[in-house]
């Protein structure tokens, strides 16, 4: 499938993402840029279903869209676009968080604010429910901060979120973050868990980092 959509000229390429159900004016756009990336996904439903992932373009935008297989064809039932200000990093994976037999959807660099001197990009989870892309965590990813507010300052900060295998402990991701504050270094690390009763992730609090292994020091750079 994504050897399909990847062919052609960009005619072509945007007619099949609109024969999945892409709106016109997003798929005329996404056609001009980089290749689109095709998943397949295990879901809680009985049908086939895939992620198309439609990368950073000329618009410093991307967007994933979720496409089941109903009755031999492929339509996309939902979607979520993202802003690629900054460094175009939007990316995304799967992974079976909550229970082996289903994946979800992890989306990162998602750009949610940025102004002279400021960006701050998000992490974010998708579950895959009836059809539908549910938002269950959406937290820091990376910030830099020179002074926005009008003080004297430099923020770096840098997360790293790892998903615990869901064979060993479902429903629970890693994150350890590195912050810098006027060259002043403070590393952290917390989990995130998973609550059915709320359907989403919760996070743990935050513990000091003492040892920097070579991980951690990778994040730090």
């Amino acid at each position: 499938m994504g050897k399909w959509l990847n062919s052609g000229g960009h005619e072509e390429r945007m007619q099949k993402l609109v024969s999945l159900g892409i709106e016109r004016d997003e798929a005329d756009l996404a056609a001009y840029d980089d290749d689109f990336v095709w998943r397949k996904i295990r879901s809680e439903s009985a049908r086939e279903a895939a992620v198309l992932f439609l990368p950073c373009g000329a618009e410093s935008s991307a967007s994933i869209h979720l496409v089941e297989n109903r009755d031999g064809k492929w339509r996309v039932t939902d979607g979520a676009g993202f802003d690629c200000h900054y460094d175009d990093s939007v990316s995304f994976e799967v992974a079976a968080l909550r229970t082996p037999n289903a994946d979800d959807v992890l989306v990162h660099h998602n750009c949610v604010e940025h102004g002279t001197g400021f960006v701050q990009q998000n992490f974010s989870v998708f579950v895959v429910r009836s059809g539908r892309l549910k938002l269950v965590l959406d937290s820091k990813e990376t910030v830099d901060d020179q002074g926005s507010t009008g003080e004297k300052y430099r923020l770096r900060l840098r997360s790293k979120f790892v998903p615990v295998a869901a064979s060993q402990h479902p429903g629970i991701i890693e994150e350890t973050r590195c912050e810098r504050f006027n060259g002043r270094l403070s590393i952290q690390r917390r989990l995130f868990n998973w609550d059915e009763a709320a359907f989403r992730f919760h996070p743990s609090r935050f513990v000091k980092v003492d040892d920097i292994d070579h991980d951690t020091n990778a994040i730090c750079r």
